[in-house]
């Protein structure tokens, strides 16, 4: 009851890490779960106490009421785009949009979470650009990786919106029949 934004995150088995980590520990006794959230992420970046200490756990434990957030346990993302998380977490939805589309226009390889969260953040943001560049970008990664099942189911649900074909459409759908 002292601490209950933070207390889902933690559980005796984790004791031994508040004490080696204190800015775990401060966070937890301030009760400051972005203060926890961040050193969390930081520690999964640098790779500290990932394999000891199921840290993926603890964030999803702080993001239960996130429900953008709630679902991704994947330690790669966690580690990768980390940053981009830790917006969504503050709030800055379209800050976190703004980054990805960035990196995918850069030509980032990025993985099937990262394109979820960035088509669910282009829906709740109400930006329908960003949506079909999303839903093109994981019609592309399902190519890619040889899933073309996918890659059509894609393609069709961008028909069923109306989404008039462009050349990266088409392109598409040419590689995907």
């Amino acid at each position: 009851t002292l601490v209950p934004k933070c207390f889902p995150a933690v559980t005796p088995a984790y004791v031994p890490l508040l004490l080696q980590k204190p800015e775990l520990a401060n966070a937890l006794l301030h009760d400051d779960p972005d203060a926890m959230m961040k050193t969390l992420l930081d520690m999964l970046r640098a790779n500290e106490q990932s394999k000891k200490y199921d840290l993926c756990a603890m964030v999803q434990a702080l993001c239960a009421d996130k429900p953008l957030l709630r679902d991704i346990c994947d330690k790669k993302f966690l580690r990768r785009w980390g940053n981009v998380y830790l917006s969504v977490w503050r709030g800055q939805e379209i800050e976190a949009l703004d980054t990805m589309t960035g990196l995918l226009l850069d030509g980032e390889k990025v993985d099937e979470t990262f394109l979820q969260l960035y088509l669910s953040l282009a829906a709740l943001q109400n930006q329908p650009d960003a949506f079909v560049f999303g839903k093109v970008k994981l019609a592309q990664m399902y190519l890619r990786k040889g899933a073309r099942d996918a890659c059509r189911t894609v393609l069709d649900e961008l028909a069923e919106m109306g989404v008039p074909d462009n050349e990266e459409i088409a392109k598409l759908k040419n590689a995907c029949s």
